[in-house]
């Protein structure tokens, strides 16, 4: 009887921690996405500090993401975040654009698997 009590607390808490981080990847992927779509169309005078602290957001967060999410996806992501940083510092708009649309996909993809969850 012990050990069905301690086998039902150890599941409760495992699937609490499951739940905990897919609504944890889900905010970080929804607020990397928002701080994307925030940046303007073109590149302006203010847009590398923007890019700049999704950069620094995003690597904040990596540890932790990369729990759920494969290096190699989070790492393609800060890569879309540096080349998109240096298309703003050399005024490169094209590049800019294509980065910018790249780096949206990479984030929606980060974080479908966890929206699946929820319906």
């Amino acid at each position: 009887m012990k050990a069905s009590v301690i086998a039902g607390v150890l599941l409760v808490v495992l699937l609490g921690l499951v739940i905990g981080n897919a609504c944890y990847l889900e905010n970080t992927a929804a607020h990397i996405a928002d701080m994307v779509s925030a940046l303007p169309e073109s590149p302006q005078d203010d847009t590398p500090r923007a890019v700049e602290k999704i950069l620094t957001y995003a690597q904040k967060h990596k540890p932790y993401l990369g729990l759920s999410v494969h290096f190699s996806a989070i790492d393609r992501m800060l890569e879309l975040c540096q080349s998109l940083l240096i298309y703003t510092e050399i005024g490169d708009v094209i590049n800019y654009q294509v980065t910018k649309a790249t780096l949206a996909d990479a984030v929606e993809d980060m974080g479908r698997l966890e929206k699946v969850i929820k319906g």
